[in-house]
């Protein structure tokens, strides 16, 4: 960016101070703000600020207009005069104010003893309101300065307002509820206008555009909204986001009616204008002075939007370097870009993708919601929707400081970028295991080798695998799951073992684990070190639990522990190449829980921690070549284990016998049941469930429902009844 820009900008907004009072040059572009503001000292003054209605900039022009102790409300610009003008609570005076915030009080007459924090001018004269006590005027050009009552009734609790620069009436938005109305200057009269939908503590700052435009700013966020009262026979009530400014407390605005909003020194996208581009619409658009939070390294700014098929690049530097798309966009499949986060700081991010190609950005086209991303290049994955249609069609990227930023609206840092890309269709069939809308539960217990207190309730899960094909192969797999509950006092991981699928047949690039809906960036997918297919989905599941004021604040066992709150996760595996249904491993694949690195698992092993070795899997799968099989056979294990067991072995048919105990039983379940009532803490498993025993004792040929036959007091959600 040109740093004359930035320079003559910073001089344009902080003016130097200067004795002799001297009027605007013209009719100002941007808004004021009086805002109060305490001193050290204990006292109180009025800060004035400048407000870029475009971006939302606020900066700050005085600190004092000469008064101590003053307070300013009731902020307006006279374009008679050129001055701007406020009530001074203090002296229950009118304050004048020139170019450079120097005060002069003027005395008037007429006006209750009350504080006036609600006021604006309109062809010379200042009008004043005070909820419930009146409406009034003064006329400006007069040497004495008299208050002329227009009314005393004046039932809006509104905190500021502005007039119309073309009807010449008086508008305002109530906070608490957020109506607009319109006030008749000359009898004081109310007409309601509509909801705008803008609710807030106080809406302390209404300005008017040259067109007619209302924006009201909200003191709560900052946030500000533009209200079309072009026509003013019809007024669009509906308020829409339009800038983010800084939040403020107690304030007023002001604004010359007569002056347009420009976008000044401002990054503008560049697709079609249907998408909100240009100013006009509303568009997405940065101010460019900071050198934090941007895409790429190259920034430039334009007065207004280059909308397609011009393009921001012709104007300036070529400046859409912050994102590339390392693979295809193709229907139903992962998309690896890179986004380039320029400055020093942590930045969020939002994307839109307009999947359906109705030229807009629709509410969940917001693909990439609100991801931190680190300076520097970052490799985020985004998963294109099985629907997408086949075509070119267009993506918008923000970067922002905060959360929360839409498509469209000014902000004060940050760039956007938009780009053309083609979305390739795909002919894709899908495959459930359990079923598309069900799961089966997983269930484990953590003191293998030892049978320990054999409740099962250390990690359950919610299971589900989804194959994905096309042509007949498969080219991809998603395990879901959800975390139903976690006794464990031990730290566990979780993982998924495919065996007999080379660990290479993942396209690791691509493998990607979402939390709770968001893609994990710096989270290694394949676990290195594997001979086959082992897919990391957490190396702690402790980690992504919140407090849940309990024992080891365990989750779903304790009946004080009956948080609602999950984690959830979804593990995509797309192959580098589609492999034939019958090479992949019957379902449920083999998924296991592992120690945690580093951390304490029993007095069994004391201070030498077995750390990722120790593995658990359902009873008679193979472990990983990342386990250690010394542990076989300690303990209670009655395993029988031999070279044919390792998930290396080239052996067609192995036999042996895995993670049960010398009478049969598991330290793993699979349960093809949803949301497996399972036992309470420190509740053995026969006990809640004691046909367990004959199924196992017959090999599974009897009580094969077991799972459905408990002792109800024995289980976690028992209410007490039978």
């Amino acid at each position: 960016m040109n740093q004359t820009l930035a320079i003559t900008f910073a001089s344009m907004m902080l003016m130097p101070a200067a004795h002799a009072a001297m009027p605007f040059d013209a009719c100002p572009t941007e808004a004021f703000l009086s805002q109060g503001t305490s001193t050290p000292s204990g006292g109180y003054e009025t800060y004035y600020k400048s407000v870029d209605l475009a971006t939302g900039l606020v900066r700050v022009l005085s600190t004092s207009d000469g008064f101590v102790g003053n307070r300013v409300n009731s902020l307006a610009f006279n374009e008679a005069d050129r001055y701007l003008y406020g009530f001074n609570k203090e002296t229950l005076s009118i304050i004048r104010l020139d170019r450079y915030f120097n005060g002069e009080l003027l005395d008037v007459s007429g006006l209750p003893a009350v504080n006036f924090y609600i006021g604006d001018i309109y062809d010379g004269d200042y009008y004043l309101y005070s909820t419930n006590r009146g409406l009034y005027r003064v006329d400006l050009s007069q040497s004495t300065l008299t208050a002329q009552t227009i009314t005393t009734n004046a039932p809006l609790g509104i905190h500021d307002m502005a007039f119309h620069p073309g009807d010449g009436h008086i508008y305002a938005v109530v906070g608490s509820n957020g109506k607009l109305y319109r006030i008749n200057a000359s009898t004081g009269a109310t007409e309601y206008l509509g909801e705008t939908g803008v609710r807030g503590t106080a809406l302390g700052a209404h300005y008017f555009d040259v067109n007619g435009y209302l924006y009201v700013a909200r003191n709560d966020n900052g946030q500000v909204f533009r209200i079309d009262i072009r026509d003013v026979d019809n007024p669009v009530p509906t308020g829409v986001y339009f800038a983010q400014a800084e939040p403020t407390g107690n304030n007023d605005g002001a604004r010359c009616a007569n002056a347009p909003v420009l976008a000044r020194f401002t990054d503008f996208g560049d697709a079609p204008d249907s998408y909100q581009t240009s100013l006009d619409e509303n568009g997405a658009r940065h101010l460019v002075l900071s050198p934090n939070y941007l895409l790429g390294i190259a920034v430039d700014a334009e007065g207004e939007a280059q909308v397609s098929p011009a393009s921001d690049d012709a104007h300036g530097a070529d400046d859409d370097d912050g994102v590339i798309f390392l693979s295809p966009v193709k229907a139903g499949f992962d998309t690896a870009l890179q986004i380039y986060i320029g400055g020093g700081a942590d930045t969020v991010v939002n994307a839109w993708f307009d999947w359906n190609q109705n030229g807009q950005f629709d509410a969940g086209e917001n693909t990439l919601s609100d991801m931190t991303l680190s300076p520097g290049a970052n490799t985020v994955l985004i998963r294109v929707p099985d629907d997408a249609v086949g075509g070119q069609t267009w993506a918008r990227f923000r970067s922002f400081d905060q959360a929360g930023l839409p498509s469209y609206g000014g902000a004060s840092v940050g760039e956007v970028e938009d780009h053309a890309i083609t979305v390739v269709a795909s002919d894709l069939d899908y495959s459930y295991y359990p079923g598309e809308n069900s799961w089966v539960t997983l269930a484990y217990e953590d003191n293998w080798p030892l049978v320990g207190d054999y409740d099962f309730n250390d990690v359950v899960l919610n299971y589900r695998v989804v194959t994905v094909m096309e042509a007949g192969e498969v080219i991809r797999v998603d395990i879901h799951g959800q975390l139903t509950g976690y006794g464990a006092s031990f730290s566990n991981g979780f993982a998924v073992h495919f065996e007999g699928v080379p660990a290479n047949a993942a396209d690791v690039d691509l493998a990607a684990v979402r939390y709770n809906g968001e893609v994990q960036v710096n989270h290694s997918t394949i676990e290195a070190g594997q001979s086959e297919l082992v897919v990391m989905i957490s190396n702690n599941l402790r980690q992504h639990l919140t407090s849940q004021g309990c024992l080891y604040d365990f989750f779903r066992t304790w009946q004080n522990c009956q948080s609602n709150s999950q984690f959830e996760f979804v593990a995509s595996i797309p192959f580098e190449a589609g492999i034939e249904a019958q090479n992949l491993p019957a379902m449920p694949l083999n998924p296991f829980i592992f120690a945690t690195e580093n951390r304490y698992r029993g007095n069994f092993f004391g201070v030498n921690y077995p750390g990722r070795g120790l593995e658990i899997h359902l009873m008679n799968q193979p472990y990983t070549d990342l386990a250690d099989a010394s542990l076989f056979t300690q303990g209670d294990d009655a395993s029988v284990i031999d070279a044919q067991n390792s998930a290396a072995a080239n052996s067609e048919a192995p036999s042996y016998q895995s993670y049960l105990t010398d009478t049969g039983l598991p330290w793993a379940l699979e349960i093809t049941q949803s949301n497996w009532a399972h036992p309470a803490e420190y509740v053995d498993l026969v006990s809640a469930y004691p046909n367990l025993v004959e199924f196992v004792e017959s090999n599974g040929d009897l009580s094969q429902n077991w799972f459905t036959q408990p002792i109800s007091r024995h289980l976690f959600n028992y209410t007490g009844e039978e």
